[in-house]
């Protein structure tokens, strides 16, 4: 039985020896895999981190170009530009914004216009020329204020062409009166 037990355990040595060196390998392995797994995660969230701050950069380019556009056309409101273009377009709450912003420019450049060519029409002695457009909200008192003007200054030339009229009349009787004193003297001198 010696022998035999001898090579047993020989053989069982081996054996052992065998496992401890695959066990080693597969340490390595696992370890190799626990560096792999390490890097690959940290190589995601570099890739997202990167991500987002592209996607941040866009989403922040996408709404300051409309504010930079609103900031500079109110700019140009300031300075008495009225022909203002935004240039931005969009079915957002920003594309909203800029075409609400176009259409009260529009509006207010109208009215200027018409108040422009009232006011020409007007110091031509065209006193008739009434706006023609309605003025919205809060510039509807100038509106008010304009026909309002119009009318005293139609009454106020009304006054003055009577008062003229009046003037004259008296001025014709009294050209006449004297003629007649000067005649009625011419006559008692002779």
């Amino acid at each position: 039985y010696l022998p035999a037990m001898n090579e047993c355990i020989a053989l069982l040595a081996t054996f052992a020896q065998q496992q401890e060196a695959n066990m080693d390998k597969k340490a390595g392995d696992s370890t190799a895999v626990f560096i792999f797994t390490i890097v690959s995660i940290i190589l995601c969230i570099i890739y997202a981190i990167v991500t987002a701050t592209i996607k941040n950069k866009k989403i922040i380019k996408q709404i300051t170009l409309p504010l930079e556009k609103i900031e500079n056309a109110a700019q140009s409101l300031a300075e008495g530009n009225f022909d203002i273009s935004i240039g931005y377009e969009s079915e957002d709450e920003l594309g909203k914004v800029c075409s609400s912003l176009e259409k009260s420019f529009l509006v207010l450049k109208n009215i200027v216009e018409e108040m422009e060519y009232c006011f020409k029409e007007w110091g031509e002695g065209n006193l008739s020329l009434f706006p023609t457009g309605k003025f919205p909200g809060e510039l509807g008192k100038i509106e008010n204020y304009e026909e309002e003007l119009i009318h005293k200054l139609n009454d106020t030339f009304h006054d003055i062409r009577s008062s003229v009229e009046t003037i004259d009349i008296g001025s014709s009787q009294f050209t006449h009166v004297s003629q007649e004193l000067a005649e009625g003297a011419a006559r008692q001198m002779q």
